[in-house]
């Protein structure tokens, strides 16, 4: 009989200095009906060249807690510091990919990307050539003429993702960018991300549904309770890299799975018959 995976304790995840390093963190909304406590003592850290994945139940605050370490939105409690800084405003030397593309229809691909150089005042011939190399890096080579609606799903977030790297930040923050996305084409996403941060060291915080794919993408998985958001396990994923496909076969990335869809039971998030 073919014995369980046995999970290490310890990740195999580059250990350096916290880019992120968040403690004791809630939100509270207000509404009509009183105060809506999203998120309710988060502490997590992130460090230089690790990528963490946030998984957990809709409505547990997951998109919310991304919007904080940008600082897109104030924190109603904790400490949020990136790069050793303390969060009061919004964070300008990282890069935020959404949920959705947001692509300017009337810009053509290579002319998205280049929003980022004109927020920043960036030398448009140096930011030029470096969308023209990241679009082609990510599979884009041919297409930078082509607007939105001439772009698939997969390619239109593929440009966003090229607009988030043109300043080259050493953080990305990415809100579910492939939840809209067929099974073949998130799978070659994946691959493209991965192979994307190996290139550029960068320290990622990704946010997805997806227990496989944050399985397969994250040196550290944390999983969320349901609203209020809590981290009810960090789980180290001790996997080589770079991952292929064929990974997902081995019997550890099943364990580490399951161990993650055990957590979902015990809280409640899913309910066997």
């Amino acid at each position: 009989m073919a014995q369980e995976a046995v999970l290490p304790s310890e990740s195999a995840a580059v250990v350096g200095e916290a880019v992120i390093d968040v403690q004791g963190v809630s939100k509270v909304y207000t509404s009509r009906e009183g105060p809506v406590r999203a998120l309710d003592d988060i502490s997590l850290t992130l460090r230089r060249g690790e990528f963490v994945s946030l998984v957990g139940p809709s409505g547990c605050g997951k998109s919310t807690f991304l919007t904080l370490v940008s600082g897109l939105i104030p924190h109603s409690g904790g400490s949020i510091r990136v790069h050793g800084r303390e969060v009061t405003e919004p964070v300008t030397e990282l890069g935020f990919v959404f949920q959705s593309p947001t692509l300017l229809e009337w810009r053509s691909a290579i002319d998205n990307v280049m929003l980022q150089a004109e927020a920043r005042n960036l030398s448009r011939e140096e930011a030029r050539k470096q969308a023209r190399t990241l679009l082609r890096s990510i599979g884009l080579e041919g297409f930078e003429r082509h607007h939105p609606s001439e772009l698939s799903g997969g390619m239109a977030q593929r440009v966003a993702i090229c607009r988030a790297l043109l300043h080259d930040p050493d953080l990305l923050l990415m809100d579910e960018p492939f939840g809209a996305l067929d099974a073949l084409t998130r799978d070659q996403m994946g691959l493209d991300l991965q192979r994307l941060c190996l290139e550029r060291g960068a320290s990622v915080l990704f946010v997805t549904h997806s227990v496989p794919e944050a399985v397969f993408l994250s040196d550290r998985v944390a999983v969320m309770s349901p609203r209020p958001g809590r981290i009810e396990e960090v789980i180290d994923i001790d996997l080589p890299r770079p991952r292929t496909l064929a990974a997902r076969e081995t019997p550890s990335y099943i364990a580490y799975g399951k161990r993650i869809m055990d957590i979902f039971l015990r809280s409640g998030v899913l309910k066997e018959a």
